[in-house]
């Protein structure tokens, strides 16, 4: 009967051995668990390009620095067209552009009625001075010199569009001439996009 009394309060060697386990387990889980939180929130501070650009959006993408020097753009295979966010940083706004590395895809649905109209480099400039332009409107809303800052939101979607259209076009302009029609072709594309929906 003492033999057996005995033989419960002793673990066996294997149960012993996995409580070890199980313990350092443990201590390695405190070590390793704020060092992988760590590197997932620095990973998030960067944003990795998941496309190429053709050559039409690198040229779009170039001449989007001339105009905004501080514009960050990322190309994303799975993005459809062009999307602009305007960040606050410190006492500036950070212009953050993320587009389809491919022309096509980045002007859709406009780039069908574009085509024929304007050449593949002028309608990639198009599409990102667009979006700079959107970035311009509302820095000029939040950047406001009584220090206040109001949201560009104020003005109706539609109002927001035509205003990014002009700096579009003009910038455009600007820099190509008057030659390349992207006035009449921005303004036929839009009002046949209009009239498809």
């Amino acid at each position: 009967m003492g033999n057996l009394s005995a033989s419960r309060c002793t673990p066996p060697l294997w149960v012993a051995a996995a409580l070890l386990i199980l313990k350092a387990s443990a201590g390695w889980l405190q070590f390793l668990v704020p060092q992988a939180v760590a590197g997932t929130h620095e990973a998030s501070q960067f944003s990795v390009p998941s496309g190429s650009p053709d050559e039409y959006m690198q040229a779009g993408a170039e001449f989007a620095r001339e105009l905004d020097p501080n514009v960050e753009i990322s190309y994303r295979d799975s993005q459809g067209g062009s999307l602009s966010v305007s960040r606050v940083e410190g006492n500036g706004i950070k212009c953050i552009v993320r587009v389809s590395p491919d022309t096509g895809e980045a002007l859709r649905p406009l780039g069908r009625f574009l085509n024929d109209r304007i050449e593949p480099k002028a309608q990639a400039m198009f599409a990102m001075a667009h979006e700079i332009g959107h970035c311009k409107l509302r820095g000029a809303f939040l950047n406001r010199p009584d220090g206040r800052a109001a949201d560009a939101s104020v003005f109706s979607w539609l109002a927001q569009e035509a205003a990014a259209d002009v700096y579009g076009i003009l910038s455009v302009e600007r820099r190509l001439g008057e030659k390349i029609p992207v006035r009449q072709a921005v303004i036929v594309s839009r009002m046949l996009t209009s009239a498809s929906r």
